[in-house]
């Protein structure tokens, strides 16, 4: 890694007391770390030795699965709450007396600017304080906001609770990258995080089909009584979890060694330190906007990303405009989202590749690089570029005789295509930016939910009076600009990415190093 940029700022943001020199570690102090599992680094500073037990990589497999799985169920449970916006302002505005504009704005845009704010926010506190105490927090508040919306049936309420329903839904969208990239090793982490994405897809899929159901059955505030119980459940399961931030853990092992030897003198790297509140404020909350603003690699799939996933609350209520010109009822035309589910089955093959790749260079002793893992972004552009083309034009008002299930099969292949831009273009940063992997994601959380907050308002609109064709194909119209930037990627990602002071260079040591080393058999699978 290229550390000048990076140690400058994170020397600056240190008090006195932390520039000391390190003091001589006397021999039973040492001995204590060892049987921890860490030592003394070359530079003086504590450190984690090769196949520490503590350290989240080196969990026993059932841990790694249990937290990863509370992890996807969180981020599963929260699309779906974000995606009952639309149809539940359907339902709620004649009762509350308002505008289809003022409700999508409610219940819809609210939860998305919440998003953004908190994807500024939660990313740097965590990888700073910590990721468990957060998630089970954040959780339990969700609850609350969960029933905030759905129990007064007033507007402000409302707005209130959707905001703060998206501020904390920034911790499962966000933050579950870097915990994943906390526990799991490069070549496990494709399949923990396209399990997590798949999660995310599957909830944004159902959630109008839920909101829906739920609405013209029982009304829409139970719409999130029940995303509340959900919820619940899922903050119980939240308190069997284990913290993963490596330097959050470590300082932890820090003090047990002082506590026990009574030797004060033991010291991290500036890097990896737990900073005060101050410090935090000062320096950590500003480097989402200075990753954005000074990495390309981050600007570029930060714009891209969100702007092709974002595009999905613009056919939520588009779509349903679409099948009910061709005689879908509101239920039927809520169904048509679960076609995305059918197209993560098509994805399973591409992470087979992936996986090929990276075990055959592990076999060759070679180094690992973050661009190894993207070869479902190259296969991806293209073919999202054609699937919005065919359904553009196979659909009313131009393609009135078409059967609906033509359309229908090109959004089979959307749903692919959203797990691969997503998960792939997200693992992409997180593989290059590994312990600042939340606050590399942030910017296109923060991108991704401004504009899901604002499509929703003129969707309706849009589709209504241009037409689902002209509507489309302008979506597909993006899409076939995001070919040329695969392309760019194909040739200029590495070096772009090798030239950065923040993310990883396999000219030094890389993610994959630790699979390649003879460690204990147990530790080999994570």
């Amino acid at each position: 890694m290229h550390g000048e940029a990076r140690q400058k700022i994170e020397e600056d943001a240190q008090s006195g007391k932390e520039n000391q020199p390190q003091q001589d570690v006397p021999r039973h102090v040492q001995q204590e770390l060892t049987n921890r599992g860490i030592e003394i680094g070359a530079d003086g500073n504590v450190t984690w030795a090769d196949g520490a037990l503590a350290h989240p990589r080196n969990w026993k497999m059932p841990r790694k699965l249990y937290d990863t799985g509370v992890l996807t169920t969180f981020i599963t449970i929260s699309a779906m709450t974000g995606n009952v916006g639309t149809a539940t302002a359907r339902s709620a505005q004649e009762g509350l007396r308002i505008s289809p504009v003022v409700a999508n704005i409610a219940f819809a845009s609210m939860f998305f600017f919440g998003q953004a704010a908190g994807g500024l926010l939660f990313p740097p506190y965590t990888e700073s304080f910590g990721r468990k105490r957060t998630n089970v927090l954040a959780a339990v508040a969700y609850v609350v906001s969960c029933i905030v919306v759905g129990a007064p049936q007033s507007l402000p309420a409302i707005i209130i609770g959707r905001f703060f329903n998206g501020f904390l839904s920034a911790l499962p969208t966000v933050v579950g990258s870097g915990a994943l990239e906390d526990m799991w090793s490069i070549r496990p982490r494709v399949w923990a995080i396209d399990t997590w994405i798949k999660g995310s897809i599957i909830g944004i899929a159902v959630g109008p089909a839920f909101a829906t159901y739920v609405s013209t059955s029982l009304g829409w505030p139970w719409v999130y009584h029940i995303s509340a119980i959900l919820l619940a459940g899922n903050s119980f399961l939240f308190l069997w979890t284990k913290e993963s931030r490596p330097s959050v853990v470590l300082k932890r092992e820090i003090v047990l060694v002082e506590r026990t030897t009574g030797f004060r003198g033991l010291q991290q790297d500036k890097a990896d330190h737990v900073p005060d509140l101050s410090t935090f404020a000062r320096t950590m909350l500003c480097r989402p906007v200075r990753f954005f603003f000074t990495e390309p690699i981050i600007c570029t799939v930060s714009i891209m990303s969100a702007v092709i996933f974002s595009s999905v609350y613009l056919q939520t209520e588009g779509l349903t405009v679409t099948y009910q010109v061709f005689g879908f009822s509101e239920r039927e035309a809520s169904l048509v989202y679960l076609t995305w589910i059918i197209g993560l089955i098509l994805t399973i093959p591409l992470r087979l590749f992936d996986w090929h790749v990276l075990s055959a260079r592990i076999r060759q002793r070679k180094a690992i690089t973050p661009e190894d893992k993207i070869t479902g972004f190259f296969v991806a552009a293209p073919v999202l570029c054609a699937a919005l083309w065919w359904f553009a034009w196979t659909v009313p008002p131009y393609a009135p005789t078409i059967s609906p299930f033509v359309s229908l099969a090109a959004l089979i292949l959307v749903g692919a295509c959203l797990n691969e831009f997503d998960g792939i273009l997200q693992g992409y940063l997180t593989d290059s930016y590994a312990m600042y992997a939340a606050s590399a994601n942030a910017p296109l959380a923060v991108i991704r939910g401004i504009l899901s907050g604002a499509f929703p308002i003129f969707a309706r609109q849009m589709f209504t009076n241009l037409g689902s064709n002209i509507s489309t194909s302008i979506l597909a119209i993006i899409a076939t600009v995001f070919v040329g930037i695969a392309i760019w990627f194909w040739f200029y990602a590495a070096k772009i990415r090798e030239s950065s002071s923040w993310a990883v260079s396999v000219n030094g040591k890389d993610d994959g190093e630790e699979e390649r080393k003879n460690i204990p058999k147990p530790l080999q699978l994570a």
